[in-house]
């Protein structure tokens, strides 16, 4: 897991993903990983866990930057992109709890010690939105 903190954008699944929305321009790369968490039937496994909550993570620093902890690209991002489309609050809440409860990332943080340092980072975006 190519990851260096607790945050939803500390890890390199994420930062690939930050590309991907630059390059599109739009929320659409967001929308579907958050979509293919939500869909994701048996096991998620850990990169489209990562890419899902740095979604939902934009989504909800969208609505409230102050609350979410966002890298300095997802910042520069959010200057740039519309706001999030309809629903979008919904699908990035979805995908926050099927993460949390039901993930390889969520069973990669719980072989070491910060599981719970790393829920209750990932918990900030769930009260912003």
């Amino acid at each position: 897991m190519g990851t260096w903190g607790l945050a939803a954008f500390e890890n390199d699944d994420a930062g690939d993903f930050l590309y991907e929305i630059e390059e599109a321009g739009s929320w659409v790369p967001a929308v579907q990983a958050m979509q293919k968490v939500i869909l994701t039937f048996g096991y998620l496994e850990a990169p489209e866990s990562q890419r899902g909550l740095a979604a939902a993570t934009l989504v909800a620093a969208a609505r409230s930057r102050s609350e979410v902890t966002v890298s300095e690209d997802a910042a520069a991002l959010l200057d740039m992109l519309p706001p999030p489309p309809p629903l979008s609050a919904w699908l990035a809440k979805r995908t926050i709890g099927r993460v949390l409860n039901r993930s390889e990332l969520q069973e990669l943080w719980a072989e070491g010690s910060e599981l719970e340092d790393w829920r209750t980072e990932t918990r900030k975006a769930l009260k912003a939105l």
